[in-house]
């Protein structure tokens, strides 16, 4: 192997390692997807419920719709970056995300993540929010991970690592931060869930004309959660 591209590897493992650190500032701490809800209700108050709960999200959800729409805008936004077809992942993704909570608690963290890397220089960036503020486009989490991680010179697999990984991470440090579980738990939760983030990676995604999202039970408390008398996170 030659000294290039072994600095090409190592550079993109530390990129890797920077965009998936949940010291990075990637717009999805504020948020539970429900999670803050069950807990209050009792449906999620340890490990294996904990577990059970991630497991649709990942299964349910992630795979379904917001890893097809993070992968195509990536696509998209490789080389001159493909504002039309940016455009319609982003509607996609808006339609087929049912609670309002839901819709907005990823455009404001798909936002966030655009402003992070605007400041960054990422390139592609500052061209879909500009989009963004004509109202064409959204700026759904997904497709601005898309956006940015191609932007960044991702590769194409690490771009949905971190993508599920940022999800397992937020979800994990929600259930610390409401007591339902410590940090070791955390990280063992983290580790189990390996088996399950290879396997889904380890099969091709759809497009996003294709893609979908089941997670009744989530959807459900994340509508309920506005209805709660303390609110730690925005769902």
């Amino acid at each position: 192997m030659s000294i290039k591209s072994k600095n090409s590897e190592l550079e993109a493992t530390l990129r890797l390692l920077q965009y998936g650190d949940s010291f990075f500032p990637s717009g999805t701490l504020a948020f539970s997807s429900g999670l803050e809800t069950l807990s209050i209700q009792k449906r999620v108050t340890n490990t294996e419920e904990l577990k059970a709960f991630i497991k649709s999200q990942l299964y349910g959800r992630w795979n379904g719709l917001d890893r097809p729409c993070l992968t195509a805008a990536f696509k998209a936004s490789q080389g001159k970056n493909n504002i039309r077809r940016l455009i319609e992942i982003d509607k996609i993704m808006d339609c087929n995300t049912l609670p309002a909570e839901l819709r907005s608690g990823s455009i404001l963290g798909g936002k966030a993540l655009l402003g992070v890397h605007k400041n960054l220089g990422t390139p592609h960036v500052s061209d879909y929010r500009e989009i963004i503020k004509t109202g064409d486009g959204l700026g759904h989490l997904p497709v601005a991970q898309g956006i940015c991680f191609a932007g960044c010179e991702m590769d194409y697999l690490d771009s949905q690592i971190v993508g599920m990984h940022t999800l397992v991470i937020g979800l994990s440090s929600a259930a610390i931060r409401l007591g339902i579980i410590g940090h070791i738990d955390a990280q063992r939760l983290i580790e189990f869930l390996r088996e399950d983030i290879a396997k889904i990676l380890s099969t091709d995604t759809v497009e996003p004309e294709d893609s979908w999202s089941f997670s009744p039970i989530s959807d459900i408390a994340v509508m309920q959660h506005e209805t709660q008398d303390t609110r730690l996170f925005t769902n």
